[in-house]
Formats: C-alpha cells, sequence, structure tokens
C-alpha cells in the first residue's frame, strides 16, 4: 500500500504558548510525574531540577501512514510496536472495531523496507466477537531467523456496563501467547506461556545474553519480571521475579519497560543478572 509522506512542521509545542503558563504547566507534569512515583515532596525525588529537564531536541522527521481505520472497518487502533526483521520493518498493534479493549479486539500487522511505504495490514490472529475475548498486542522480538509476537489474551472487560474509562476486572486474568514465523505468512502458536500478565513490550536482549520483559499482576498490580534465561527459545515459558510491593504503598508497576525496582539487590540476585553501574 503506497501511501504519501506527510511533512510534520518542526515547532515545539512550548513556542505556541505564553512562555509564563507554559513554565506553570511543566513544573505541574514534572511534579505529578514525581508525586505518582510515591515521592510526597518534589525535592526528596531530586534536590535541583537540572537545566533543561524535560526539555527534548528538535529532529527533523516525517510521518509515513501505516493504516487509517473508519466507522466501517477497524477503528481504534492502538499498542503499537515496532521491529527490524531481516531487511524488513514490521509494526503490529491491536486492532478494536470501534472501541477500545472490547470483545473481538485482534492483532494486524504490516510492514515495509523502507518505512515510508507500507504493506496492506494482515491479521495475526483473529478474534470473533462471539469468542467473548479481547487480545492485545504485547510486543515482538526478532532473532536472526524468526519473528515473535506476543499477544496478551483477556476475557471481556465489560465495558460496556463499567464506568466511563474503567472495567470489569475482579475476576479478570490475562494471560500470554506467543506466535512465531519465519516468513510472515504462517505463524505458529504457543499458547499460555505466562498465565496472569498484563505487559505492553516485547523480550529485549540483557547485558548478560538473556532475554527480559516487565509487566504486572492484574490481582494487586505487583510488577512482574519475565526472562528467559536461553535466548534461543523465546516461545517457552519464562522464568517470573515477583517484585513485592513497596512497604511505602509504591506500586512497582512495570507495563512499559519502566523497571522500577530494577537496583534492589534481591531482585538483581533473583534476576541471575549484572548490571551496568551506570
Amino acid at each position: 500500500m503506497n501511501t504519501r509522506s506527510v511533512r510534520i512542521r518542526r515547532q515545539s509545542i512550548i513556542e505556541l504558548l505564553d512562555p509564563d503558563f507554559a513554565q506553570k504547566l511543566e513544573n505541574y507534569r514534572v511534579r505529578l510525574g514525581a508525586l505518582n512515583s510515591g515521592y510526597s515532596v518534589l525535592t526528596d525525588w531530586h534536590p535541583v531540577i537540572p537545566d533543561g529537564w524535560g526539555t527534548f531536541p528538535t529532529v527533523a522527521l516525517e510521518r509515513c501512514l501505516v493504516y487509517r481505520g473508519n466507522e466501517k472497518t477497524w477503528a481504534y487502533n492502538h499498542h503499537h510496536t515496532i521491529k527490524k526483521f531481516g531487511d524488513r520493518y514490521v509494526v503490529s498493534w491491536s486492532a478494536g472495531f470501534l472501541h477500545e479493549d472490547y470483545v473481538g479486539q485482534e492483532v494486524h500487522f504490516a510492514y515495509s523496507e523502507d518505512g515510508r511505504d507500507w504493506s496492506e495490514p494482515q491479521v495475526l490472529v483473529h478474534t470473533p466477537v462471539e469468542s467473548k475475548l479481547v487480545r492485545n498486542n504485547a510486543g515482538l522480538y526478532a532473532s536472526q531467523t524468526e519473528l515473535y509476537s506476543y499477544v496478551c489474551v483477556a476475557k471481556d472487560y465489560g465495558r460496556d456496563v463499567a464506568p466511563p474509562g474503567m472495567s470489569t476486572l475482579k475476576e479478570q486474568h490475562i494471560h500470554l501467547d506467543v506466535y512465531k514465523t519465519k516468513d510472515m505468512k504462517t505463524w505458529t502458536q504457543y499458547e499460555k506461556i505466562c498465565p496472569n500478565v498484563y505487559l505492553f513490550e516485547g523480550p529485549r536482549l540483557t547485558q548478560g545474553g538473556k532475554l527480559m520483559c516487565c509487566g504486572f499482576d492484574l490481582a494487586d498490580h505487583h510488577g512482574m519480571i519475565l526472562i528467559w534465561d536461553d535466548p534461543s527459545r523465546p516461545s517457552d515459558p519464562p522464568r517470573v521475579v515477583d517484585i513485592a510491593k513497596s512497604p511505602d504503598g509504591v506500586l512497582p508497576q512495570l507495563a512499559n519497560g519502566l523497571t522500577i525496582g530494577m537496583t534492589k539487590p534481591d531482585v538483581i540476585e533473583a534476576m541471575g543478572e549484572p548490571m551496568k553501574k551506570d
């Protein structure tokens, strides 16, 4: 599917606001982030906010369309991830017909050789509405010869009867499936390699040569670290390190690569993994 590249105007959002108002918003964002991390006072988190904190350099970019849904097809597309596999870039995502995380949501993917022109979307794993299941695209991992797609499978979230933005998760258990392919045409399923985990990242290679990714348990939101000691077998059930809740009430929720608590000695010992000093 050939698409026309769209140039994005290079302009910082902060330039669109009154400088004083922009500074207030920035201070609020930093403070809110610190408070949500469990620090009651901002200076307990960082005594001095360095100059330029939260400011990112402007870079030239192009926006290229992979897929655009509409009300007659897959309109709600989210949980995107991208991975280089061989000489192609692969993007996968959760495809909802009209709403977020409703039954029938499935995983789609597309590929490109240059990142600009993308293939027609394809179904990686179909989810009939009658199944009462919701599938989330959790992440991708690529070896030299095989591509792995990690898919979280959940029961009906009950979004149609829950308050806006909420869900009925009292008895929810989300398990992790893996789909493996060599040619992006035939996929082999490995079901329930982890029985109760919620995550949105694929495994990454560690300094010590293992594969690792992070998630959390929906029952109490304690953090979970998934480790594959043999990186040549990423479709096997991982070794799971459960991260205990902080006594201060901080929830080490590790859903998107946020390795909170990774510097704890007990966690490092459980992983058997060397860590960089910096």
